[in-house]
């Protein structure tokens, strides 16, 4: 579900430009173990699918912000496109340049755990560091899972399995990929999701042992994806407050765009960190104040921020999805329970900034609900009604894998 609108104009462009960063010979020049970097960042793009001919341009632009990176600082990439000429490879971006290319043999599946623990290991024995960063690059669907033995594991990556420019295949759940994070035994000063959905809270919770920060969108990401001409020095920021640099350059980039209603626009990507030790106090809090509010009965959610739509079949109606979890709160609790709860969100919640942007699977009315007291910036899974066959079913089961379903009380109100 990333980057839906505002790409297939550049299509053309994209595959036709080539530059120093776009190296697609069968030279492999992988690196000897170096000294210890004072950070390496992964760019992980998952790209066998429909996003890939929009690798190119974020290659080049990550050419462009290697530029201002010290030697002490390792922006490494694994690139796997829908190219049947090339398989998946490894490279270091340094200096305006693709250098350190490494080829894999097979072209194997991007979304599954082997790969990924493989890619890993190789980042941590090539280029060693004091911290280490990740990009996630690709489709997302947060945490949600759609009714299909296509999308079974849904929620980032996705590979077709035959370079094909198909979004039908594989994805890893964000479960599976924090049991691989977890095992590589490097914790991660950030993660940075590229893909839409991804800042839902059950994701954060899930990853909270292995990242400090978790950078991204509670929706769809803009067509044109991250700016990393401007975005990559600031992904190797040393002051504590390194990630808003982040944000905000991500945020400064506008794209003029027509609305529904033909009304032309700046869209901006709306965008929020989570600090991950903050996570276990935000679920005892949020477990304390759903006690008192009766979600066993579906609540009315109408006009409530939320960050999606899908259209579910049999019954091929448009289901919200993604519900801001401080609106949420903010309209069902007391104000002396939000007040308390509030305090502990925004010490997890520590940086959010919003605009007005168009997607997909979100009505143009959504922009007249943003405001700084509503939008929280990250989403959770509110329960429904529901029945055995419709799409809240396949939720309320789907949702028993996250850890934050236990955490925050949730099963006490649907079991």
């Amino acid at each position: 579900m990333r980057k839906h609108f505002f790409r297939y104009f550049i299509c053309l462009i994209a595959l036709c430009t080539l530059t120093a960063c776009d190296n697609n010979d069968d030279k492999d020049d992988s690196p000897a173990p170096k000294r210890e970097y004072q950070r390496t960042v992964l760019v992980y793009i998952s790209g066998e699918n429909r996003l890939s001919t929009f690798i190119n341009d974020e290659l080049q632009e990550m050419c462009v912000g290697s530029k201002e990176l010290s030697d002490s600082q390792a922006l490494v990439v694994y690139v796997d496109n829908a190219s049947t000429k090339n398989k998946p490879y490894m490279a270091r971006i340094k200096n305006g340049e693709l250098t350190d290319r490494f080829n894999f043999d097979d072209d194997w599946l991007s979304s599954n755990p082997r790969t990924i623990s493989n890619v890993l290991n190789y980042v941590s024995h090539y280029y060693p560091a004091n911290e280490y960063g990740l990009v996630l690059w690709g489709h997302g669907s947060g945490w949600l899972k759609e009714d299909s033995i296509t999308s079974s594991r849904r929620a980032y990556g996705i590979d077709n399995g035959n370079n094909a420019m198909s979004d039908f295949g594989q994805w890893i759940n964000i479960p599976t990929l924090a049991n691989v994070l977890q095992k590589w035994n490097h914790k991660l000063r950030f993660i940075l999701n590229d893909c839409c959905y991804a800042q839902c809270i059950e994701c954060a919770y899930e990853l909270r042992d292995v990242a400090d920060y978790i950078i991204g969108s509670p929706a769809e990401i803009p067509g044109v994806g991250a700016p990393y001409d401007k975005l990559t020095p600031a992904m190797f920021g040393t002051t504590p407050t390194f990630y808003k640099d982040i944000v905000d350059r991500y945020f400064d980039q506008t794209i003029s765009t027509k609305a529904s209603n033909s009304e032309t626009y700046e869209a901006r990507v709306a965008l929020s960190v989570v600090k991950t030790s903050e996570l276990q106090p935000l679920a005892s809090a949020t477990r304390q104040i759903i006690k008192d509010i009766n979600l066993s009965n579906n609540p009315n959610l109408n006009g409530l921020l939320y960050y999606g739509m899908y259209e579910y079949m049999p019954e091929t109606r448009l289901i919200d999805t993604f519900y801001d979890i401080n609106d949420f709160f903010l309209h069902k609790a007391t104000p002396e329970d939000y007040n308390i709860w509030k305090k502990a969100f925004d010490n997890a919640v520590v940086y959010r900034v919003y605009g007005k942007w168009q997607t997909v699977s979100l009505p143009i009315s959504i922009f007249d609900r943003l405001s700084d007291e509503r939008y929280g910036g990250v989403s959770m899974y509110i329960p429904q009604q529901r029945t055995s066959t419709n799409f809240y079913r396949v939720c309320a089961d789907y949702i028993k894998n996250y850890k934050w379903y236990y955490a925050c009380g949730l099963n006490s109100v649907e079991d």
